[in-house]
């Protein structure tokens, strides 16, 4: 019970009870609990859902690409197939040539935009929903060292 009453006085971001269960350069996975405050009487929310993909798309885009990549999401949208009344796992996946031709556009970009879709499954691995999500992507480019120190200059 007290678990209730700390989680239901908590910001409300902090007291969604997301989690990540998977996180590879392949794929993320977030899972959705259904708790009170994720619900739209009854069902999870679609606002639970888009902080899910956003959150997951933000860990697997560090993950992959580094911890300065930022992105912007430039639109988004919601397929619902059923409302889901249990916990939810949000997820994508790629395969590993989409992944070597994702890496390869962003050597070459700086910034890109690309789209992703999100499954949204319940606990009976149902598609509940989909989220397409297009986000604009910026890589900081490293400057690449020839591996020799420059010297100061001064007199020696």
């Amino acid at each position: 019970m007290w678990s209730f009453v700390i989680n239901a006085l908590r910001p409300f971001s902090a007291g969604m009870g997301l989690r990540v269960s998977h996180l590879s350069p392949q794929q993320v996975e977030i899972v959705i609990p259904h708790w009170l405050r994720n619900q739209d009487e009854g069902p999870l929310h679609e606002a639970t859902f888009l902080t899910a993909v956003k959150e997951g798309q933000r860990l697997w885009l560090q993950r992959l690409l580094g911890s300065k990549v930022s992105y912007q999401v430039q639109s988004y949208s919601f397929k619902i197939h059923h409302p889901i009344f249990s916990s939810a796992r949000a997820s994508f996946s790629f395969e590993s040539e989409d992944i070597e031709i994702f890496l390869r556009e962003t050597q070459q970009k700086q910034v890109m935009n690309s789209t992703f879709i999100w499954q949204i499954k319940d606990e009976s691995e149902k598609i509940g929903a989909e989220i397409e999500i297009q986000v604009q992507i910026s890589v900081p480019h490293q400057i690449e060292s020839s591996g020799q120190k420059k010297r100061p200059r001064g007199d020696s």
